[in-house]
Formats: C-alpha cells, sequence, structure tokens
C-alpha cells in the first residue's frame, strides 16, 4: 500500500466527507489505519534499538536499516560531517560496496545538504547536476531517486536550528518510482532521535576518552617517577602505549653522542623481552629528523631492503611504519616507530593522543638522563605526586559527567531534564579546572581561598545536591535534621569541596555491605561557631591510621586510593580559621567533626 503524504489524506478525506461514498471512506480509513500502524511499527523498533545495549556503530547500522525498511529504499548511508577537515564521511553504507566514502562539504548530494541543511528529493538522479556519479562508475551501481535531509544537534537554549552533525541519504525506491513527501515526512521525523543519538554517544565518547588519557597520564607520570632503570622504563612505557593504540610491535630511537640507541619492543602472539640496541649508523631508509609525523610502507620492490632486514632481524615484517618525532620542548631527541603487519590498519585515536604519548617518551628519556646528571629524585618524586593527587580529585567530577551523559541518553529522559544534566556536566568541567588550579597552590603551600558571606542552610542545601548522585548510585540513605540560621565568611566552593570530599569517602568505605548503609549530616552553634557533623555506618577508620589520617599520602588500602584527599580537607579548613577531627569505631563508622568560625565571631 502506498504511502500518502499528510495534507493528501486531509485533502483526499474533506473531497470524500462532501461526496465519496462507503467503500471509498473506508479504503481511506483503512490507509490510514495502515501508515499509523507502520510508523507505530517502525517507531517501537527503532526505540527498542536505542534502548539496547549496542555500540554506536550497531545500533546506526541497525536505525538505518529499519528507515530504508519503511521507506522502501533499496539502499541507505549516514554521513558524520567533520567540520575541522570540511569533510563528510560514511559512517554507516548499508549494502555498499564501498564502506568509506570521504567527500568535501558541498560536493555531491550529501555533501551540498552538510552545507545547505536543505532536504533534497531527487526523482532522477542523473539529471541532477548536484549528483555525483562517481561511487556509481566505481561500484557498478546505478542511482535513480535519491531522498537526503540533515540530521541536527538538539537545540540548545534560544537557538531556532540545531547544528547540522550528520546527513542520512536513501538511494532508490525498490517500486522504481521516486520518494514522496510522504517519504519526506517520516524521514524527518526519525531524524531527530537518530540525531540526537549521534550527538549524545560523541559527548560520552569524548569523554570517556579523556578520562582514559588521564589514567593514561597518571600511570605514565608514575613509571617516570618510580623506574630508576632505563630499558625497564622504555619496555613498560612502550607497553603501556601499544595496549592503548591497538598496536603490536614498534621501539624508539635516541641519539647519544653520535650514535644511535635503540629499543624494540614485539607484543605478536607473545610478549617478548625489550631488545636494546646501540647502533652506529641507522639503515638506509630510516628518517630520523623529523618535523611531523610520517608513514613509510614496505612493499616489494620499493627500494627499502636495507630497512626491511632490520626489522627482520628482529622477527617482525612490517607492511608499513608510522615515524612520530620524540620532542622534549624544541630539542628533537628521537622518533617512537609504530610497526604494522597490515598496510591498511590504521590508529584510531586522534594524532594529538600519538602527540601526547610521544613526548611523554621524550619527556621521560630526557628526565632519565638528567638523574644520571645527578639531577634530585625529589624534582621527579614532586611529579609523581601531583598526577595521582589530580587523578584522586578530578575521579569524582569526572564518574558524575560520565553519569549524567549516561542518563542524557535514556529515552525517558526529558528535553528539559537534558538541558539540566548538560548544565551539570558544564558545572563539573569547570569544578575540575579550579580544582586543577588548587592542587597545584597545594603543592606550593600557597593559600588563595576567596571567602564571602554564605549562609549555613546554603552550605548544606549544595553539599546534599552534589553528593545526591553518589547517594542514589550506591544505595546510600542520608539522614538531615534541622539547620541552624547564621552567616558563614568562608569560600563556598572550597569548604564545598572538602565536605564532599569526605561524604565520597564515606560511601566509598560503605562499600557493598550488607547493614543498612547511611550518611547523616547535622549542624549545631555553639560559641559563635557551627559544628558540622557527617557520620557514616561503614566499618571504620583503621587503627594503624587514626593518628597520621590528616597526612599527606595516609591512605586505608582502598581501590584508587592516594592518601591526599583529607590532607587537602585539613587545609581547607585551617584556611577557615577552622578545625577537624573524627570518632571512629570499628563496624559501627566514622564521624567528622568541622568547626568553622561563624561570621560574626570573624568580623564582631
Amino acid at each position: 500500500m502506498a504511502y500518502c503524504s499528510k495534507n493528501e489524506l486531509i485533502k483526499k478525506n474533506n473531497e470524500l466527507h462532501f461526496g465519496g461514498n462507503m467503500t471509498e471512506k473506508k479504503i481511506l480509513l483503512e490507509t490510514q489505519l495502515q501508515i499509523a500502524q507502520n510508523e507505530l511499527n517502525s517507531l517501537k523498533k527503532i526505540g527498542y534499538i536505542f534502548g539496547s545495549n549496542l555500540t554506536i556503530d550497531q545500533l546506526l547500522s541497525h536505525v538505518v536499516e529499519e528507515v530504508c525498511e519503511l521507506l522502501k529504499a533499496d539502499r541507505g548511508s549516514l554521513f558524520l560531517i567533520d567540520r575541522d577537515k570540511n569533510m563528510i564521511w560514511s559512517k554507516i553504507a548499508l549494502k555498499s560496496e564501498i564502506k568509506a566514502i570521504e567527500l568535501p562539504i558541498g560536493k555531491g548530494i550529501a555533501g551540498y545538504v552538510a552545507e545547505t541543511g536543505e532536504v533534497i528529493n531527487i526523482p532522477d538522479a542523473y539529471k541532477d547536476e548536484r549528483f555525483n556519479p562517481e561511487v556509481d562508475k566505481r561500484t557498478g551501481y546505478h542511482t535513480r531517486s535519491i531522498l537526503c535531509a540533515p540530521l541536527r544537534k538538539p537545540v540548545v537554549e534560544d537557538k531556532k536550528e540545531g547544528e547540522i552533525i550528520a546527513v542520512v541519504q536513501l538511494l532508490n525506491k525498490n517500486d522504481g518510482k521516486a520518494f514522496t513527501d510522504a517519504d519526506e515526512e517520516l524521514l524527518l521525523s526519525f531524524g531527530g532521535s537518530i540525531a540526537s543519538s549521534i550527538n549524545n554517544a560523541k559527548l560520552f565518547h569524548q569523554l570517556e576518552e579523556k578520562f582514559q588519557e588521564v589514567e593514561l597520564m597518571y600511570s605514565t607520570e608514575h613509571l617516570i617517577a618510580s623506574n630508576y632503570n632505563l630499558d625497564s622504563l622504555i619496555e613498560e612505557l612502550l607497553t603501556q602505549f601499544f595496549n592503548y593504540l591497538d598496536v603490536k610491535a614498534g621501539g624508539v630511537v635516541f641519539k647519544e653522542n653520535g650514535n644511535y640507541r635503540a629499543f624494540w619492543k614485539i607484543m605478536l602472539e607473545t610478549d617478548s623481552p625489550l631488545i636494546s640496541q646501540n647502533v652506529l649508523v641507522l639503515p638506509e631508509g630510516m628518517p630520523f629528523l623529523l618535523e611531523k609525523s610520517n608513514t613509510i610502507y614496505l612493499n616489494n620492490g620499493d627500494g627499502n631492503v636495507e630497512l626491511k632486514k632490520y626489522y627482520e632481524s628482529m622477527g617482525i615484517s612490517p607492511a608499513k611504519i608510522l615515524f612520530i618525532p620524540l620532542q622534549s620542548g624544541e630539542k628533537y631527541l628521537g622518533n617512537l616507530q609504530l610497526l604494522f603487519l597490515d598496510a591498511e590498519h590504521k590508529v584510531t585515536v586522534q594524532e594529538k593522543v600519538w602527540e601526547i604519548l610521544s613526548s611523554q617518551i621524550a619527556r621521560a628519556y630526557e628526565l632519565f638522563k638528567m638523574r644520571e646528571g645527578l639531577i634530585k629524585n625529589e624534582r621527579l618524586s614532586l611529579l609523581g605526586n601531583m598526577m595521582s593527587l589530580i587523578v584522586h580529585d578530578l575521579r569524582s567530577p569526572l564518574n558524575n559527567i560520565v553519569g549524567f551523559a549516561d542518563l542524557m541518553t535514556d529515552l525517558d529522559t526529558t528535553d528539559t531534564e537534558r538541558k539540566d544534566y548538560q548544565q551539570i556536566i558544564n558545572k563539573e568541567i569547570n569544578l575540575m579546572t579550579n580544582m586543577t588550579r588548587e592542587i597545584l597552590d597545594f603543592a606550593k603551600g600557597k593559600s588563595n581561598i576567596l571567602p564571602g558571606k554564605v549562609g549555613v542552610t546554603e552550605i548544606c542545601r549544595n553539599f546534599m545536591e552534589k553528593i545526591k548522585f553518589d547517594l542514589e548510585r550506591n544505595q546510600v540513605e542520608l539522614e538531615t535534621k534541622d539547620f541552624p540560621r547564621g552567616k558563614l565568611w568562608v569560600d563556598k566552593e572550597r569548604l564545598l569541596r572538602a565536605f564532599t570530599n569526605i561524604a565520597k569517602n564515606a560511601i566509598e568505605a560503605m562499600g557493598s555491605q550488607g547493614t543498612p548503609k547511611k550518611l547523616k549530616l547535622w549542624v549545631e552553634e555553639k560559641d559563635k561557631v557551627f559544628i558540622f557533623h557527617i557520620k557514616d555506618t561503614g566499618p571504620g577508620i583503621p587503627a594503624n591510621i587514626q593518628e597520621n589520617l590528616f597526612d599527606e599520602y595516609v591512605t586505608s588500602g582502598k581501590e584508587g586510593g592516594t592518601g591526599l584527599g583529607l590532607a587537602i580537607v585539613k587545609k581547607i579548613v585551617e584556611e577557615h580559621k577552622g578545625e577537624i577531627e573524627f570518632l571512629t569505631e570499628k563496624n559501627k563508622g566514622t564521624e567528622f567533626i568541622i568547626n568553622i568560625p561563624s561570621f560574626e565571631k570573624l568580623h564582631g
């Protein structure tokens, strides 16, 4: 049964109302019912796809397949837009012989839609000057009709139209006819959901990448600061980076005193030991001085015989090598080499990540040489400790960002809720920036609070809001009492950081224990001092660390702990002329007591 547009159905309905017979009216109603049923079935299928645990590629592939089925199209493609490169590229190409199609924005039908935002419906592709027949020539496919529409990012605030982030293109109706107005309506109705899914997936992927990069940088700093053997250091760095980049073999080459020092790591079927070499002359064809990354292909007959033999002597026959310069500032130290057995293999991470990793190797090597020159080890230890502190304090906002980004993809989440979650994510990112600055001040012993007059009730309510997500996720009940009226002279964000750090430690300490998990908050006022109580029902603080709990690098051994959190808490409280102490009992919990003088006490 052919689809009709809504306007066509309204027109026919009006005509039949004034002059049609019962049979015609019945046929019209059946047509309307069938169209509605088909739309409903497709909505159900697409809703199920969006709610399933699929990767973004699988999800979008299924959606494009379902849209093709609904609109009776022979083929469908989804193009993502890369504004930085001014290109569009095929993310999903259903039934296409060419899986990867890249076009400049503005070229071809899809490129034209990406540029203009117009919906294009072409009955005969070869009669339209915008159509690019190159793909047809390469595949032997004959394109007749085309329906192409933009997918826009969800509207934010008062913007009338969201940015175009993708283009969906359908080819050739199965019945040989052109696409109809009804087809356009259906495609546009699904476009918003598809665009929202793409946008949310991008946000989550970016956050996930950032979190992984922070973890990688922390791990790298720890290796650099704790490893005093160059061979061992290079081997661990290469192993870590190769696992991150999904590379099985490679190495680094440094220049030392006119000669070259090379380190190779092969991880094909087994993890072989590091190969360390002193090389007088590099093999012909191996570049050393590089301004930017460069790829060499080792195909038969390309003249790189000596270079092939060199790699084969280590037990590997690469099809191509990616050379990445190793630089520390403006000083060139050598290059990082990634070896690939398959010439088509691509490193999936962005090029900036290669640069970060290569700079880490270069810096590790240079620091090691400085260490050999009797540079004090305290400086290296500080780098490692600072990275530990950053990861410790960034973990909470990163978890919140990931959590709320995940909620944004939930089909039950409303547009209003998504905007609220977006504001929370932006707030957490700003918090991370402020935290990084504060950590540096902490390491240098600086005091940099910016106090203002803040109500006790406001502090408590903001604190509860900050830990709400962690409480819900860990099924911890929060108990409170009425808060006293009064004003404090404090840096609100920094004091909230101290309270939040205590609460998150308490929530983590309670873990998956079977007894009821509760966090209690109440405030007392005595002699113009406000006394904040934060109490949990956890296992208590181990006796062996109670005496030094607020010292740096003291930890109870919890996973991911660094022992730096409570040191910062104590420093923040003392910066506010306050005091902090605790009461703890094994298997019954811990209570932190924070005394903060009132505004009246400080200012008379």
